[in-house]
């Protein structure tokens, strides 16, 4: 896939991800506070799954592609924004939610939760690989 591509569709996904998590950061408040049900989080927890999946496929089909210079030093802007921001904003949300759902019960929201979880990891470890690959890590 062409490098130009690449970098668009993850740039893509990242903005959709940032916009969501802040969407979902006020509904899991929500939710902490009782004004949310976990049906009113479960369309976005589902949305978020669907992004992670979108852009470690991305990141892998970047894996054996030669970035030029010019693709090189955006791809690392974005892949540290996703790394320090929006990965970190993703997890906190996501343990928030499954330390109250552990207090309030409910096995097929905790299992929802933790597959999110288990999916944001996989797109770390996808992250940091093409990271390292770039040469900064």
């Amino acid at each position: 896939m062409e490098e130009a591509i690449i970098f668009r569709d993850f740039e893509e996904y990242a903005i959709k991800l940032d916009s969501l998590l802040t969407k979902l950061r006020k509904q899991v408040g929500n939710f902490l506070k009782g004004r949310a049900t976990f049906t009113d989080l479960k369309p976005n927890i589902v949305r978020l799954r669907h992004y992670n999946e979108l852009m470690t496929k991305t990141l892998s089909s970047a894996e054996g592609e030669e970035i030029s210079s010019e693709y090189r030093d955006l791809f690392l802007t974005l892949v540290e924004f996703v790394m320090t921001v929006s990965l970190g904003e993703e997890r906190d949300i996501l343990e928030t939610l499954r330390k109250a759902l552990e207090k309030k019960g409910g096995d097929k929201e905790r299992k929802l939760v933790a597959e999110a979880l288990n999916e944001m990891n996989i797109l770390e470890k996808s992250v940091k690989k093409i990271y390292n690959s770039l040469g900064k890590l």
